[in-house]
């Protein structure tokens, strides 16, 4: 797994002199870098402000499918009482993620009634 840089891209791209035997794809394969990111994390990572709560989204396209990894890291970031979201559209990921976050809205008012009763 790697990370592209597009920086170092871009200015390879620019400072190639015309009629050289250099391909875009072989400017573009030396701009990934090797990345120390855990195997399977999810593409989109981030927290609520308010709740300190994880979310996680994993975005798929088409007939891809999750990884062990992918699928391994989406069920520890549920575990740990996270958000955990496989987007293949925009409309299914944000009805999931209204679902998730009203849920947990509404497990947070169980909890502070049962405090105070």
């Amino acid at each position: 797994m790697g990370v592209f840089d597009s920086n170092k891209a871009a200015k390879a791209i620019v400072a190639q002199k015309p009629n050289t035997h250099k391909t875009a794809q072989g400017i573009l394969k030396k701009c990934y870098r090797k990345s120390h990111e855990r195997k399977g994390v999810s593409d989109v990572i981030g927290f609520n402000k308010k709740t300190g709560q994880f979310i996680a989204v994993e975005v798929k396209f088409g007939k891809d499918n999750l990884s062990i990894e992918q699928d391994f890291f989406l069920k520890a970031v549920k575990r740990s009482g996270g958000i955990a979201i496989v987007a293949k559209t925009y409309d299914q990921f944000v009805t999931d993620f209204y679902k998730a976050t009203d849920n947990e809205k509404r497990q947070v008012q169980t909890k502070s009634r049962t405090k105070k009763e």
